[in-house]
């Protein structure tokens, strides 16, 4: 695994030789009290590959409205970077964290890394090197890999998918889910400390205030409850998974571990046919009974369906 030490030098170096990119910075609204320790809060957006960071404006609003104490949120300007990787990752969020000094955020603050769809995957590689820079991961529209185990990160995971996402599917959510339950070590605490949530009726884009990119957009699924709507309850969500973190204001801590196992209970309720259908085959990753069932919830039909068997095959590996 890559080090913290060499992130860092990594990101120092290569900082002074580049022009960062047009990161934008949402100031804490007025009137909004620090924390009890003094300290800032923020969160650092990475969008979707080719969804332009002012789409996020509006979801990072709405944290910053529901959330009671000054949040800071920077959205990364992936934009003019090819590809993100585990080389340039830690240079993009250095450049951010910049700027929020500049824009006034103190020293020791506690930061959030987010990220919507593709890059939860690297995300969560990188959240794992260098689990003492933040205080949490939260993964919208994606899950960890299958090669982590959330009981083993080394960060509280707050994770927000549509139950009718078409590009990271509910047969995938499921996984996560039941695999978490499954394992010995579980903890009905771990439905609090690392919330799973499935938004009832809403896609993958459910984030966002404009559109996806074309490719993402053929695979989605359309919504049923109005983006607004949909958008202000992740925001919710979000904003009671920073409050229990950092275990303040008290209510709002006492108001997540509420919702937290309510919404634990549905995700489970919500995915206990499809991994009904799973336990019910021989040969998991040939199942006739998961792919039908993939097919009746992608909403994908006709030639369409044959997507299933690629995207299938190709979830082993992630």
């Amino acid at each position: 695994m890559v080090t913290r030490s060499l992130f860092l030098a990594v990101a120092v170096v290569v900082l002074a030789l580049r022009t960062h990119g047009y990161h934008e910075t949402l100031d804490p609204l007025p009137g909004k009290a620090r924390s009890l320790n003094g300290h800032d809060v923020a969160i650092v957006l990475i969008p979707e590959p080719e969804v332009s960071l002012v789409d996020y404006k509006d979801f990072g609003r709405a944290i910053q409205l529901l959330f009671p104490l000054r949040l800071y949120v920077s959205l990364v300007d992936i934009s003019s970077e090819n590809t993100v990787t585990l080389d340039n990752l830690p240079i993009l969020i250095a450049e951010c964290t910049k700027t929020l000094h500049e824009s006034g955020m103190h020293s020791g603050s506690a930061v959030f890394l987010a990220t919507h769809g593709q890059l939860g995957h690297l995300a969560a590689d990188y959240a794992r090197a260098v689990p003492d820079t933040l205080r949490g991961l939260i993964l919208l529209g994606a899950v960890l890999p299958k090669r982590v185990n959330v009981i083993a990160f080394p960060l509280p995971v707050l994770t927000i998918v549509g139950e009718i996402d078409g590009v990271t599917r509910i047969t995938r959510v499921s996984e996560t889910l039941h695999a978490m339950t499954r394992s010995v070590k579980f903890d009905p605490e771990l439905a609090i400390q690392s919330p799973l949530i499935i938004l009832e009726g809403s896609n993958h884009d459910v984030f966002i205030t404009g559109s996806l990119p074309f490719s993402l957009y053929q695979q989605d699924i359309e919504a049923e409850v109005p983006k607004s709507v949909a958008m202000e309850t992740a925001a919710n969500f979000t904003a009671l998974f920073l409050a229990h973190v950092l275990q303040e204001p008290e209510v709002f801590v006492k108001t997540a571990a509420t919702e937290f196992k309510k919404a634990f209970e549905a995700a489970q309720n919500m995915t206990a046919p499809i991994e009904s259908l799973r336990e019910a085959t021989i040969n998991n990753l040939k199942s006739y009974w998961v792919k039908s069932a993939q097919k009746w919830l992608s909403g994908l039909t006709g030639k369409q369906s044959a997507q299933i068997e690629v995207l299938f095959n190709l979830d082993i590996y992630l």
